[in-house]
């Protein structure tokens, strides 16, 4: 079906130096499902670094995300494609972005650490919510979503880009369903709703995140951008792959973040509008919380965004570590993918997964900040002489 799509939407929009919609969707999809992850679907994520700045600060942060974002996913997918992915590993890639070999190896190592610290999380994420919504120990959710995430990954980077590309087009509707049902049957006056907030964050029954410790809309907005970019970066360049204009790159990473934000918009809107309920019910599964409280018998469709979610980014991330250190398909490959799950399954059935997500997003986001400067001076200098074989229009 999606080839069908590609090549419907390719003869008629490709000519002419056009964009290729049919392809640019489902690259946009797989961005959005790799980032969205168990912070994102629980709504842990988006409590404390977006809806713990109210009205109209949580609207100011998805604003400030937005661009930063938008910038640098068409940056990465324009150096994707204009290098062809000519690198040996994950860390050839930030050298490239970095232009310098010890900040590449500085980068190299955190990074390593940061998303094993947000596999951790995922795992925490998935487990808490199973045993809130079904009471199965958090450990066998996790067991089980991992070993579902380790096949993929080894079947090799193509079946990881499928299966994130259709199940970003699956989360899209599910929680932008969310949003929509939450807006049309309790309104939108948000701000009626959040007259406990700041009591609520300062008596910690709700985490606010910031940058290095700060608490502000703007530095919030810069942070969680800088973590997306974080984690994700030599995923993103990947992708460049498989644009073949600037003008298809831009637009894909531009519709990328668009994906994304509206989806925090609308998962932010819920929270807001079931405040009160979430934190009476000391719900660590606050988008749960509130589809329990609106709808429960739609809870099934909240279970459903966190296991994809959650399994899509942990996919993401499993992918990226293989990269970094082997090459796909072989033995060793197979043991970094199952060794990295393993830990981040049995970490993430011990640790409290609200205080994980404060403060991973804390301190993490710097990195991916700096990533964005970089990305811009790399802009200024220019793409660097792309590989012979390398076919580029502008």
């Amino acid at each position: 079906m999606r080839k069908c799509v590609e090549s419907m939407y390719n003869n008629n929009f490709n000519k002419g130096g056009g964009i290729r919609v049919g392809t640019i969707i489902p690259i946009a999809a797989a961005f959005m499902a790799y980032v969205m992850g168990s912070g994102f679907s629980t709504g842990n994520e988006v409590l404390q670094c977006f809806g713990s700045y109210g009205i109209p600060g949580g609207f100011l942060v998805i604003l400030t995300a937005f661009i930063i974002t938008g910038y640098f996913a068409s940056a990465s997918y324009r150096h994707g494609m204009t290098t062809n992915w000519e690198f040996k590993n994950d860390h050839d890639a930030y050298e490239y972005i970095a232009q310098n070999k010890i900040l590449a190896y500085v980068f190299d190592i955190f990074i390593v650490i940061c998303i094993g610290s947000f596999l951790i999380s995922m795992f925490s994420g998935v487990g808490t919510t199973l045993n809130v919504y079904f009471g199965i120990p958090k450990m066998a959710g996790a067991l089980v979503l991992g070993a579902l995430s380790c096949i993929v990954v080894i079947s090799g980077i193509k079946w990881v880009h499928r299966v994130l590309g259709y199940i970003g087009i699956i989360l899209i509707v599910l929680v932008y369903f969310i949003g929509i049902y939450a807006m049309a049957t309790k309104g939108f006056d948000f701000s009626s709703h959040l007259g406990n907030l700041k009591s609520y964050i300062a008596d910690g029954s709700i985490y606010q995140a910031g940058m290095l410790g700060k608490n502000h809309w703007l530095l919030s907005g810069i942070n969680y951008a800088g973590v997306v970019l974080a984690t994700g970066l030599p995923f993103y360049l990947k992708q460049g792959n498989d644009f073949k204009t600037k003008k298809e790159a831009n637009v894909g990473g531009w519709l990328a973040s668009a994906f994304v934000y509206f989806g925090v918009f609308c998962v932010m809107a819920a929270i807001f509008l079931n405040l009160d309920e979430i934190v009476a019910n000391t719900s660590a599964v606050p988008t749960l919380a509130a589809i329990m409280n609106m709808a429960p018998g739609l809870s099934w469709i909240f279970v459903t965004v966190l296991v994809l979610a959650i399994f899509s980014t942990i996919t993401g991330y499993l992918s990226v570590m293989q990269n970094r250190f082997t090459k796909e398909k072989t033995p060793a490959a197979y043991a970094v993918v199952i060794g990295f799950a393993a830990v981040g399954i049995f970490l993430g059935s011990v640790l409290p997964f609200s205080a994980i997500v404060n403060f991973i997003y804390n301190y993490t986001g710097i990195f991916g900040v700096i990533l964005v400067v970089l990305l811009i001076i790399r802009d200024i200098r220019g793409m660097g002489k792309p590989p012979a074989d390398a076919k580029v229009e502008e």
